[in-house]
């Protein structure tokens, strides 16, 4: 998945994407972090979800690993580190292997169709424009979403604003990939919720 371990629309599509880094988003946000500077990208990376997220702070974090291998490193922000779906938000993933981002794109898509969302118009038009936005990522690169006041999508690249999805619904469903109860990760959704789980339901 960017989803656990990638975003797309179509050019007719009734979905906006906004080219514009001050638009109000639902953020998954790509930004890369070096081993050698990796204190100053991840400071420039809270540096953007501060913008959007009002008094950020981590909500929880954890590990992603499928089989033998470790993908990604997950990191949950939201206002006084308090987490809820009706507040901007913003999921940080450092990945820790290579991956495609059509690959990413694919696996979001199935997830979201494990927690029951069947729209086929909507699913493809979203796959479309996650291909479109998302880039292939390597060891330490570093993909934030942000769900903004708006409920908009987001997205950055190595600090490099990509676009926006202007669409509730796709952030909605996105989101939940990791946060939903009907999350296949249930261990990492306990640790990325961490205090708010007892709240969020």
């Amino acid at each position: 998945m960017f989803s656990n371990y990638a975003l797309a629309v179509p050019a007719n599509a009734n979905v906006a994407v906004s080219t514009s880094p001050t638009a109000p988003v639902t953020t998954l946000v790509t930004a890369t972090t070096t081993k050698a500077n990796g204190m100053e990208k991840t400071e420039e990376a809270f540096d953007i979800i501060s913008r959007h997220v009002p008094n950020a702070a981590k909500v929880g974090e954890a590990r992603m690993t499928y089989l033998f291998w470790d993908v990604y490193d997950a990191e949950l922000f939201a206002p006084n580190g308090q987490w809820s779906a009706e507040v901007p938000f913003a999921l940080s993933l450092t990945y820790l292997r290579s991956l495609d981002g059509e690959a990413i794109a694919e696996r979001s898509i199935e997830e979201m169709q494990k927690q029951g969302f069947n729209d086929k118009t909507k699913l493809t038009q979203w796959l479309d424009t996650m291909r479109e936005l998302f880039p292939n990522v390597q060891d330490q690169h570093n993909l934030i979403g942000i769900q903004t006041h708006n409920g908009h999508a987001s997205f950055y690249h190595n600090q490099t604003y990509l676009g926006t999805i202007a669409d509730a619904e796709f952030s909605k469903q996105f989101f939940a990939i990791w946060l939903n109860e009907k999350s296949s990760e249930p261990k990492l959704r306990k640790q990325l919720l961490g205090a708010s789980l007892g709240e969020q339901k």
